[in-house]
């Protein structure tokens, strides 16, 4: 299950602490110690990726059959229990709705005469209508905007805050470039970066890395939330070479500069598998790093 250990690693890295499993298509399965060896074998697969195999809940049941026989207690009852095991495991997180407006662009749509949607998750803060923001990043680095309008699954809402999925209309700046490399903020709440340093764990082949070690001057693809850069990865003069694995603090380089908060989980992709999971330990401000690229330190 090389595609579900991925998924596991990246849910794992991103946060998710809480999970429940539901063995689906337990109609097909005839005989018990086969659902008892693939619930097992999902235990094993939990415990390789960082969680308690043991201690996740999981659920036996029928997806089709309940959905097919909906009236049927018997055959919706995985499904009943299913929402018990989220309701007592899966916690509500706690939002930071008092700090600065902070979400990261996924779309984009103009809507010509009237303004533009921008549509992502709010990470921090409140906004409303008629209140002023910043689009951060990509080629124009800092335009200002204006909220007209806020809408939540097609419905209007009169605020946005932290943990809501909306789409954001506002009027001003250029909103058709590089959406998916910027940010909106509250005005002179954040800034740009291209080079911090991080703790870097580089996976081994069998949860979908590579073979071959990672070396200095390295240049993947990085992901942070919605962007998608390509950097240079660059290791200590003591640790020039990182194999599958093994955990180091080495400094990244962007080719262009995004907005980065310290903290911040990332990744790194070769072609189409994960190479490496990381997490910013401290930005380096851009004067910094033009000292240390032109070898003063």
């Amino acid at each position: 299950m090389p595609q579900t250990c991925e998924h596991l690693l990246h849910a794992r890295h991103a946060g998710v602490r809480a999970l429940v499993v539901f063995l689906s298509m337990m109609d097909r399965v005839e005989d018990n110690e086969l659902a008892e060896l693939a619930e097992m074998e999902t235990r094993m697969l939990l415990d390789r990726c960082g969680y308690d195999g043991a201690g996740v809940p999981a659920i036996r049941g029928s997806a089709r059959d309940a959905l097919e026989h909906a009236i049927d207690s018997k055959q919706t009852q995985c499904i009943s229990d299913l929402l018990e095991a989220l309701d007592k495991t899966v916690v509500t997180p706690k939002w930071d709705e008092q700090g600065p407006f902070f979400m990261p662009i996924n779309q984009s749509f103009v809507l010509p005469g009237r303004g533009t949607i921008l549509t992502g998750r709010v990470d921090s803060g409140r906004v409303g209508p008629r209140d002023s923001l910043e689009l951060v990043g990509g080629d124009h680095r800092r335009e200002a905007v204006k909220v007209k309008a806020i809408e939540c699954f097609r419905e209007s809402i009169p605020e946005a805050k932290a943990g809501h999925l909306v789409g954001i209309m506002v009027r001003g700046g250029r909103h058709e470039y590089d959406r998916r490399f910027r940010v909106l903020a509250g005005l002179g709440s954040t800034g740009l970066h291209d080079s911090f340093w991080a703790d870097i764990q580089v996976l081994e082949p069998e949860l979908g890395g590579r073979w071959k070690p990672i070396r200095n001057g390295y240049e993947p693809f990085f992901h942070f939330r919605t962007a998608r850069v390509p950097g240079r990865l660059l290791m200590p003069k003591r640790h020039r070479k990182a194999p599958p694995g093994d955990r180091v603090t080495a400094r990244v380089r962007l080719f262009r500069p995004v907005v980065v908060q310290p903290g911040w989980a990332f990744s790194a992709r070769e072609g189409h598998r994960t190479i490496l999971f990381g997490h910013i330990r401290e930005l380096i401000c851009r004067e910094r790093t033009q000292v240390a690229l032109s070898g003063l330190c």
